[in-house]
């Protein structure tokens, strides 16, 4: 018995360290390479999230991750929604052409005008989000989805803390966005 376990733990051993599985390689994309893949995607985020920007927000990149020498994660985000694609793409002398980009997640609930409706300031709260522009009842705040993480960036037209937002009109709104410096 004692034998066997032996033989199990080295088993275990060599399979941990790579022994038996040669077949995957460890694929490192040049530098040079990620940096045009990178630039691009930055520029044309817009135009390749097949989900578009909410509320006035504009997508920016908060992290991209290749895969492997065709195919990048992509995590990016508006201030209102974070969301998260797959880029397959070929670079070819220097130009980039994405092949394919689609969303990982599962598209998160829209504001609508019932997400929005209040009695008083008390019902009011900032959109789960990254640097949320908007403010909602916060009945609905389980319909959002809050990022494990953002961007360090502060924005001082968002909505931060439950203070921000004021029930206007039976709205809930952002009151920092009375500031005539954030009108877009």
């Amino acid at each position: 018995m004692k034998k066997v376990k032996f033989l199990l733990i080295i088993l275990m051993s060599l399979f941990l360290t790579g022994c038996f599985n040669n077949s995957e390689k460890i694929v490192e994309i040049p530098i040079e390479t990620q940096n045009i893949v990178k630039n691009y995607i930055k520029e044309n985020i817009s135009k390749l999230s097949p989900e578009k920007e909410i509320l006035g927000g504009k997508f920016y990149i908060t992290g991209i991750n290749f895969q492997s020498l065709d195919t990048a994660i992509i995590n990016y985000e508006d201030g209102h929604i974070a969301l998260k694609a797959e880029a397959i793409f070929m670079v070819e002398n220097k130009n980039v052409e994405i092949i394919n980009f689609k969303l990982i997640n599962e598209k998160e609930t829209p504001i609508t005008n019932e997400h929005l409706k209040c009695s008083n300031h008390n019902d009011c709260i900032p959109l789960p989000g990254c640097h949320p522009q908007e403010c909602i009842n916060k009945k609905y705040q389980n319909d959002y989805i809050q990022p494990e993480a953002c961007t360090m960036m502060y924005d001082y037209c968002a909505a931060y803390e439950a203070n921000d937002c004021i029930c206007q009109q039976g709205i809930c709104f952002n009151e920092n966005l009375m500031d005539p410096s954030c009108s877009q």
